[in-house]
């Protein structure tokens, strides 16, 4: 039997990024995990590079400002681009 795909359409927008110059955050959540005797929501932060598409996902216990500013030596960035995106989340 053959399955027929409607033919791709056009992107009404296309972007381009130089590398470094944007990236995406965002939070999620994974389940529940035991630690000790009590139960845990198991978040992670995310982000992904926008030019290259690289992508780092870190798991945490809370989604606090405490866990987001942890995260900013391990990120697959430079550390001006790391401060500077904390700059901006910390502002809001």
């Amino acid at each position: 039997m053959h399955h027929a795909r409607p033919a791709p359409t056009p992107a009404f927008l296309t972007l381009q990024f130089a590398p470094g110059e944007c990236a995406q955050v965002d939070w999620g959540q994974a389940g529940v995990v035991s630690v000790g005797s009590t139960r845990r929501r198991l978040s992670f932060f995310v982000m992904v590079l926008c030019q290259s598409r690289m992508l780092y996902v870190e798991f945490t216990l809370a989604e606090t400002m405490e866990h987001f500013l942890s995260v900013r030596e391990y990120l697959p960035i430079d550390k001006a681009g790391a401060d500077l995106l904390f700059q901006v989340f910390s502002q809001r």
